[in-house]
């Protein structure tokens, strides 16, 4: 069985545990965002389960974890992706000057897992369009996690660099939970 904690800017000791929610696409929503216990690709070729849990809510401040144990899949074949979710209005991307963000995260297995801890945004032409990009920053790639595609730049400011990459066309094959 492995775990990994997230929170959303730092692990709290208080509050009051959620029930685990174990299906695809169970959700729960804490003020203004949405934690799913999305289990893409959790059919063939491997099985296993996921459970997703909050532990609290607090000052804005989310904490919570996601628990599995999955047969060995494929090589780079993607099991789950339990997440959290911001909901808010379409915002034009030329009006953003900021996008203030946290996240302490933990894990109990760094040996024999392949997993990502990233920051997933999605964007469309129009307010009300189809997404069609996917920006991903990862802030974490364990046990030789990757993403697919070719690097196209790298730049580097102080202690951080920067490799985007360019990957194959993204076309949405799910509806995403409200």
């Amino acid at each position: 069985m492995k775990s990994i904690l997230f929170a959303a800017a730092a692990l709290l000791a208080a509050g009051t545990n959620v029930a685990a929610f174990c299906g695809d696409w169970d959700h729960q929503t804490k003020g203004s965002y949405s934690v799913s216990n999305n289990l893409w690709g959790s059919g063939a070729p491997a099985s296993g389960s996921q459970c997703t849990q909050i532990h609290s809510f607090e000052n804005n401040i989310l904490s919570w974890e996601t628990t599995w144990s999955w047969a060995v899949p494929p090589q780079y074949s993607v099991k789950s992706y339990a997440n959290v979710g911001l909901n808010f209005s379409p915002t034009k991307l030329s009006d953003l000057r900021s996008i203030p963000a946290m996240w302490d995260w933990t894990s109990k297995d760094y040996t024999s897992s392949v997993y990502d801890v990233s920051f997933d945004t999605f964007l469309a032409a129009t307010s009300n369009g189809a997404h069609t990009i996917e920006v991903m920053v990862w802030v974490a790639a364990v046990g030789g996690a990757r993403l697919i595609g070719n690097s196209i730049s790298t730049a580097s400011s102080g202690t951080c660099t920067r490799a985007p990459m360019e990957t194959r066309p993204f076309t949405p094959s799910w509806p995403y939970p409200p």
